[in-house]
């Protein structure tokens, strides 16, 4: 099976930059697959998890912010604010980062900076589900 090239990058550097049997990762309208040969297309996805896949089996997952990913029929580029894969997870720091956010939203007024906490909060809770 041909293989589509699956890039993560944040704004500190490149995450991944493999090549992949299927990548799964969290739109806005629910999860979606990127095999080779996809349609061209670019959207915006939310913070979750991003399944890789070589064959049938997941072999890696990364934790993403919210962002933007450009799909060609042979690439597939994620740029996000943060991303980290899974098996690299500080729990204790996120745990901590969660409940200074939580706070941080429940003393602002701005809804505009509310919206922005709500995402950064569903990406620090996507990172503890890994917690084992």
């Amino acid at each position: 099976m041909t293989k589509i090239r699956l890039e993560i990058i944040s704004p500190e550097k490149t995450l991944a930059n493999l090549e992949v049997t299927m990548a799964v990762l969290p739109g806005e309208d629910g999860e979606f697959g990127v095999l080779y040969g996809h349609e061209n297309y670019i959207t915006t996805i939310m913070p979750g998890v991003i399944n890789i896949y070589q064959d049938e089996t997941i072999t890696e997952n990364y934790v993403v912010s919210a962002g933007t990913v450009k799909v060609t029929a042979e690439l597939c580029t994620v740029i996000v604010d943060e991303a980290l894969r899974a098996d690299k997870i500080n729990f204790e720091q996120f745990e901590s980062r969660l409940t200074a956010t939580i706070q941080e939203m429940e003393k602002e007024s701005s809804e505009v900076v509310r919206e922005e906490l709500r995402d950064e909060i569903k990406y620090l809770e996507e990172v503890l589900k890994f917690r084992v």
